[in-house]
């Protein structure tokens, strides 16, 4: 464990350093789609859903990734938080 405690490191400031501009693009897609009345389109609407997937994405999954990476693999945030996690994982990257 030891010996990669420096790697752990490196993927945990990777991780935040892909996620807080991530949050900031997200929420600011969803800004300006929800203020502009004329970008009410499908297409836009369609955006707006993958950015509010993505932006679940980071908020949650990212900072558990973190969470697990500096403990070592070992989760003690118990069952409901687990079952939680692994849910909005999975929902926000489907297909």
């Amino acid at each position: 464990m030891g010996n990669f405690t420096f790697l752990f490191d490196v993927f945990s400031c990777v991780y935040a350093a892909i996620a807080l501009p991530g949050v900031f693009g997200n929420m600011l897609v969803l800004v300006v789609i929800a203020v502009n009345k004329t970008m009410h389109t499908t297409t836009n609407f369609f955006l707006a859903s993958m950015a509010l997937s993505d932006l679940v994405f980071l908020c949650f999954s990212i900072p558990l990734n973190i969470y697990v990476l500096q403990t070592g693999g070992i989760w003690n945030l118990g069952h409901i938080l687990c079952s939680l996690f692994w849910y909005l994982m999975y929902v926000s990257m489907d297909k």
